[in-house]
């Protein structure tokens, strides 16, 4: 299956803690959406996140964060 990076551009105000939130939120239902959260990243000086994620198509990625978090 591949295997897709997405990133996220933060507002100034997120924290890693909230980050990891709703990384957990996504692996909570990754399985409606035929993903596998593999791993993110999240770079607080520059407020960017990164998400490693197995999926059927990007389409699924995007649906899931959506979906979990709205992100």
């Amino acid at each position: 299956m591949p295997i897709y990076m997405d990133r996220h551009d933060l507002s100034e105000a997120v924290t890693a803690e909230a980050v990891a939130k709703v990384h957990q939120e996504d692996l909570k239902i990754q399985h409606q959406y035929g993903c596998r959260g593999l791993t993110y990243w999240f770079d607080e000086n520059r407020k960017t996140a990164f998400c490693l994620v197995e999926a059927p198509e990007m389409k699924a990625v995007s649906d899931m964060h959506n979906k979990a978090h709205g992100m």
